[in-house]
């Protein structure tokens, strides 16, 4: 009998955590972990939100932190990668049609760390984040004007992959829906992996150098809203 066809989330699910155990993976993440924590500076203590958690992997860097994070993912399959890195009872499955399933103002911080790409309804999302924090989010998105977009939806046109179902924002983009949506004290941004690959020591060599240029062409964006 042959074995039933996998669906594409349980391939993503299954392939998510082997792409941040690669060299590559490390790299990017360790770029993008360092900026998340630059821009949101969190301390001890505090309770925080990880809207699409995943498999776990933030939830378990705030842990160590010394935070008391919870997360929210759309998916069981992540929840159920996640469940093995932390306590069960700070997760929750998210739905689109009931929004966050917390009350107001229940949290410090939250991040919403590359899932507007795959969010069908990105204002209602970031309203939500609002609605649930009462100090910082974080927004970590992939940057539709850099190089690296480009590459990977030209090598979407010959090859199935996550990126074919997402949506690339600009950080005007951005911008526009959260001055039209978000009532907040402070804005700031800043970016991270500024060229195509090349060689991951002189990448990140690069990027450290170079971290406190704002460059619009970066490929990953991390934004910080003070609320």
């Amino acid at each position: 009998m042959a074995k039933p066809q996998k669906g594409f989330n349980q391939i993503i699910a299954e392939k998510y955590d082997d792409w941040y155990e690669s060299s590559f993976g490390k790299c990017i993440s360790e770029l993008e972990d360092r900026l998340m924590l630059d821009l949101l500076r969190p301390e001890p203590g505090q309770t925080l939100l990880d809207v699409g958690c995943g498999t776990g992997r933030h939830l378990l860097l705030f842990k160590n932190l010394g935070l008391s994070p919870t997360g929210v993912d759309p998916s069981p399959l992540m929840l159920e990668k996640a469940k093995k890195r932390i306590d069960e009872k700070s997760l929750a499955l998210l739905s689109d049609e009931t929004g966050l399933p917390f009350a107001d103002k229940s949290f410090d911080l939250s991040i919403i760390f590359l899932v507007l790409e795959f969010c069908r309804n990105p204002v209602k999302l970031l309203k939500e984040a609002e609605r649930v924090t009462t100090g910082k989010i974080f927004i970590g998105l992939l940057n539709r004007n850099s190089f690296l977009a480009l590459h990977r939806r030209v090598k979407g046109l010959f090859k199935k992959s996550v990126y074919n179902k997402a949506k690339f924002y600009s950080l005007s983009q951005l911008e526009k829906i959260l001055d039209n949506s978000f009532k907040f004290k402070s804005f700031n941004w800043k970016g991270v992996i500024f060229l195509p690959w090349i060689n991951l020591k002189f990448w990140k060599r690069l990027d450290s150098k170079f971290s406190f240029i704002k460059n619009p062409l970066c490929a990953f964006v991390g934004v910080i809203i003070e609320l």
